[in-house]
């Protein structure tokens, strides 16, 4: 079932082969991982013939029997749940774009209001520095 999930993006989407390939090297060094550990603590690390031709036979049947009904049911499982992750983050996100345009507007409204009053500020600051100063003197 594991070979299924790597192979429903490729079917739901259009891949090209770098991504296939890395799919495929992914899931061999995930399978491989998890078999070479599960035969590894089963038999004290001995490996057996009739071990890897049990794995091979799995692995024929699941292919032929029951990746023919699995991988259709997990594809629509898929989709099912992209279509509720979509609508969640709509209903969550919605009340942000709804408050995030006033905000803009504002915010672009004081940056226009700051660049025109900017020049103005730095004159006061320019009138303000020579009055202290001539208060110091004096």
């Amino acid at each position: 079932m594991l070979f299924d999930l790597f192979r429903i993006p490729g079917r739901l989407y259009q891949v090209g082969y770098g991504w296939t390939f890395f799919q495929d090297i992914l899931y061999f060094l995930v399978a491989g991982g998890l078999t070479a550990y599960t035969l590894f603590h089963a038999n004290a690390g001995v490996l057996r013939g009739f071990e890897i031709f049990a794995l091979l036979m799995g692995i024929v049947l699941y292919l032929f029997c029951l990746s023919r009904f699995l991988l259709p049911l997990l594809m629509k499982a898929t989709v099912l749940l992209i279509w509720l992750a979509k609508k969640i983050l709509f209903f969550v996100l919605f009340p942000l774009h709804i408050c995030a345009k006033p905000v803009i507007i504002i915010s672009v409204s004081l940056r226009q209001l700051l660049r025109r009053n900017r020049r103005r500020a730095s004159g006061l600051k320019t009138r303000l520095a020579r009055t202290l100063l001539f208060m110091k003197k004096t």
